[in-house]
């Protein structure tokens, strides 16, 4: 006897399943128009609130790395280096104003209000302004600016350390 449910279970867990790839699951008796399932205001289900904020997409977020909002607080004038960070400076301390998402593997977690040194790759002065073939140009940074970035964490042996390839200006 449980032999014989053994398909339909496996027909039905597959039926089902494919709801992940874009298909639609039914429950039997579900009268919804199209084959669509009812919102949980159609249903009189209070449980869920539909004006409740969604997550925000993470699926770009490198596994290394943590996606910000932060302020520079300092910055270090040292130049290094022969690269670009001969040429201005690439250090600074950051306040993280929030955190947006974080990648898989990042190496530690960061708090709103932390303060963070890190070391932005292509300088902090305007990218226009120095001798580099770079596909996207920044506008510069400097003390009180706030920005979005990816912050790539990498461990080293004393802690972690972090690096930022990219910013943005934050939308205020």
């Amino acid at each position: 006897m449980v032999n014989k449910r053994i398909p339909y279970i496996l027909t039905l867990a597959l039926l089902c399943g494919s709801a992940v790839l874009g298909a639609s699951c039914r429950r039997s008796g579900d009268s919804s128009a199209g084959g669509q399932a009812e919102s949980s205001a159609e249903r009189g289900d209070s449980t869920r609130l539909d004006n409740a904020p969604r997550p925000v997409e993470m699926d770009d977020i490198a596994p290394n790395e943590a996606r910000i909002r932060g302020t520079i607080t300092a910055i270090y004038e040292e130049r290094s280096g022969s690269g670009p960070c001969a040429q201005a400076p690439c250090a600074a301390t950051v306040r993280v104003d929030s955190v947006l998402g974080y990648g898989s593997a990042f190496p530690r977690p960061i708090s709103r209000g932390e303060h963070l040194d890190v070391r932005f790759a292509f300088t902090l002065a305007p990218t226009a302004e120095l001798d580099m073939n770079l596909d996207d140009s920044y506008p510069g940074l400097e003390l009180g600016s706030s920005f979005r970035a990816d912050v790539q964490g990498q461990m080293s042996p004393g802690g972690p350390s972090f690096v930022v390839y990219s910013y943005y200006p934050a939308d205020d």
